[in-house]
Parts: C-alpha cells; sequence; structure tokens
C-alpha cells in the first residue's frame, strides 16, 4: 500500500517537484525566521538557533515521515463522516492502516530533505547524530499519526468535524516547534497531557 501510494505521488511529476520545493522552502523560511530572532537574542527560554534548528529538523523529519506514510489520517474524519470507511471495511486488510495508508503526500519529502539539509548545513550531522535523529523522527512520526487517528476519530461520536480536527492536528505539529521552556508550568502540564 505505501508503495502504490508513494508511486501515485510520484505520478504527476510537476505536482510532485512543486509540493516537496514549496515545503522545504516553507521550512528554510521558517528557520530563517528563527535566525533573525536570533540575531536579536542570545537564547529563548535556554534554547539557542544550533538548538532550535535541530528540533526543527527532526520535527520535519517526523512530519514528512507521517504524511508520506499516511497522509490519509488528514483526512480520517471525513472518511468517516462521508462513509467512504466502509470500503476499507469490506476488505481483508487492517482498516485503519488501509485508511491512514492510503494516501500520501508529496510534501513530505520536501519536510525530509529539509531534515537532511538543515543538520548538514549547520554540521549537526554527524555519524554518531544519525541513529538519533532517525528514532527522533521515528518517534515523532508515530505521535502523529497516532494523534491525527485519535482526533479524527472523535467524527464517530461528534459527526461532522473534519476542519476541527485537520486544525487540531496541525496544531499539535505547530506546538511542536517550539522549546517546552518557553510555556509557564500550568499551561506546560496542560500543553504535555491533556492535549496530546
Amino acid at each position: 500500500l505505501l508503495a502504490t501510494s508513494v508511486k501515485e505521488s510520484f505520478a504527476n511529476r510537476g505536482s510532485f517537484w512543486i509540493q516537496a520545493a514549496g515545503m522545504f522552502v516553507n521550512d528554510v523560511i521558517w528557520i530563517a525566521v528563527w535566525g533573525i530572532f536570533f540575531a536579536r537574542f542570545d537564547h529563548l527560554g535556554g534554547w539557542s538557533l544550533h538548538d532550535m534548528v535541530a528540533l526543527y529538523a527532526v520535527t520535519g523529519g517526523a512530519v514528512g515521515l507521517a504524511v508520506i506514510t499516511g497522509a490519509g489520517v488528514r483526512d480520517l474524519a471525513r472518511t468517516i463522516t462521508e462513509g467512504s470507511l466502509d470500503v476499507f471495511l469490506v476488505q481483508p486488510r487492517p482498516a485503519l492502516l488501509h485508511a491512514i495508508g492510503s494516501k500520501t503526500s508529496a510534501a513530505g519529502w520536501g519536510d525530509l530533505a529539509s531534515c537532511v539539509a538543515l543538520l548538514v548545513a549547520t554540521g549537526q550531522w554527524r555519524l554518531e547524530a544519525i541513529p538519533w535523529v532517525v528514532v527522533g523522527s521515528v518517534a515523532g512520526a508515530i505521535v502523529f499519526l497516532a494523534f491525527g487517528v485519535l482526533v479524527h476519530s472523535l467524527a464517530f461520536w461528534l459527526g461532522s468535524m473534519q476542519v476541527l480536527a485537520r486544525q487540531v492536528w496541525e496544531f499539535t505539529i505547530t506546538f511542536s516547534l517550539y522549546p517546552e521552556s518557553i510555556f509557564p508550568g500550568a499551561l506546560r502540564v496542560l500543553l504535555y497531557t491533556a492535549v496530546p
């Protein structure tokens, strides 16, 4: 299923390269904004630009892996409310894995490329760091996919909530791009317990 989805994303080469390049440029612009911030301030909650690049690279790798392997999670609420889940339920495969793995996003390749490029450009791509980047990216992808399934599955009980579920899922990604030390105690507890 993954191989078929990846082949499908490569089918329209122009669209693939535009989406991947667009996401890569988006990621580079995001880091450039942090570069401007850190040109004025040395640290943010104990974090430096070096730390933010590492965080953004691993998070970008996680998001990239998540949307390459399971972009269907972003439309799961719509799949549930429109009754399209029935197609997956009658097949002799795990319905959830098939539903989320039925789509892929070319933009994920841009996220993966920016992950590698950021680490190489900042000199953080060292042999001893590679396993940690891979583990962090894979673990992050699993968390993003699991949270997406959780939020989008609320459509079983709440009905049509595609827009809200997608916004909550994307909020989680955005939230993961900031150092945890900038959040005060009560908010930190809320964001690291109730939200996930």
